[in-house]
């Protein structure tokens, strides 16, 4: 082995330790303030394990797409869980960045809109998911639509309600 080499394992093993001991300080302090952009991306991109928040098991939310060509809607997909799967069953890692990347933008478009009525400002993270995720449907779609679920579980139940349908 030589010296670079050497030099390149140590600060591979130096970055490691740090890695694990940033982990366990957020695993065992679950509550330290997430407000700096380090430590939101840390907590939900780099930390290991499905260590979930109490408002993320109790309340979650789907997106489902589909889209209207030659006048016939298409059958709902969820291409976000697709890509979760294809990930494992394909050893395909970015699959799994892609999914994770996709989830926190429709759950923060979700989240930010009122059911009731929608505002230009709330409108505008809505459009900028459409049109990503149109990536998944055919270049001929004249319409889309969004289909956004929540799955609420509670005492052992879980319920599944229809939070808002979007189309465009």
């Amino acid at each position: 082995m030589t010296f670079s080499m050497k030099k390149i394992l140590g600060v591979v093993v130096i970055l490691l330790a740090i890695h694990v001991f940033t982990s366990i300080i957020f695993i065992i302090f679950p509550s330290i303030p997430t407000n700096t952009v380090i430590t939101k991306g840390y907590k939900r991109y780099l930390l290991p394990g499905p260590f979930f928040t109490e408002s993320r098991i109790t309340d979650s939310y789907t997106l489902l797409l589909s889209w209207k060509a030659d006048s016939k809607w298409s059958p709902a997909i969820n291409p976000v869980l697709d890509n979760y799967t294809n990930s494992f069953s394909k050893l395909n890692l970015s699959l799994l960045v892609r999914s994770s990347l996709e989830r926190d933008m429709y759950e923060k478009a979700i989240l930010k809109i009122d059911t009731s009525s929608i505002a230009p400002s709330e409108m505008r993270g809505v459009q900028y998911l459409r049109s990503y995720m149109m990536r998944y449907g055919p270049s001929s779609a004249d319409s889309t639509k969004f289909l956004f679920v929540r799955s609420t579980t509670a005492n052992f139940e879980t319920s599944v309600d229809t939070v808002q349908t979007l189309t465009f």
